[in-house]
């Protein structure tokens, strides 16, 4: 064969294996600064489940780990004790700082815990209406004052007044941030003990 066919041959057959790759074009060749980036973790979800820990941002943003334990519903006394709409709620929670003594940010700071029903946009704070007057109040642990510290989990009581049973509990950042658990519509969980015993006081059952 002449040398020129030779040649032509050749180009041709590596034409052919090109395009049969892809092409040069498909191939990696980027340094270490260019590599294809690694997919996005899982967002966590919109709601999470009753009784779900969650790490937040303590007002000084070192990690607060937050879980509700237990929610108590009463109507009060229908006298003295007596919620200005539906319930007097109290949400029992399980605090613990995790690298640093922290606390949470109140309402006044940007932050603080907030409620809000299904299909309705409008947050109601803790502590309104007639919530303050709940004989528990005073009684059970609050988180007034609370400055936590790791490996020292601590039991807090926030109180509601509220229109309906269950909806969705809010702890929201200065920052912004928000964190939104799925409340029971009944009476459930752990560290309500102090709430029970002022309501049993009282005469009034949960």
């Amino acid at each position: 064969m002449r040398p020129a066919r030779v040649i032509a041959v050749f180009l041709l057959v590596a034409a052919l294996s090109a395009c049969e790759s892809g092409g040069p074009s498909d191939l990696y060749t980027g340094g270490p600064d260019s590599a294809p980036a690694e997919s996005a973790k899982p967002a966590k979800p919109e709601v999470l489940e009753w009784g779900t820990p969650a790490t937040v941002d303590g007002k000084a943003e070192n990690p607060v780990k937050v879980t509700p334990v237990g929610i108590l519903y009463t109507r009060g006394d229908g006298n003295q004790v007596k919620p200005t709409q539906k319930w007097l709620v109290a949400v029992s929670l399980r605090l613990e700082a995790e690298q640093q003594p922290d606390y949470l940010a109140p309402p006044i700071d940007g932050g603080g815990f907030y409620w809000r029903a299904d299909g309705d946009e409008e947050l109601i704070a803790k502590g309104n209406g007639n919530a303050l007057n709940a004989p528990w109040v005073g009684r059970a642990p609050s988180l007034l004052a609370r400055n936590l510290q790791p490996g020292e989990p601590e039991i807090a009581v926030i109180d509601f007044d509220l229109p309906t049973a269950g909806g969705t509990l809010l702890f929201k950042t200065p920052a912004g941030d928000t964190t939104r658990w799925k409340l029971p519509a009944r009476t459930t969980g752990t560290g309500l003990t102090q709430v029970r015993a002022a309501l049993k006081e009282f005469g009034i059952k949960p």
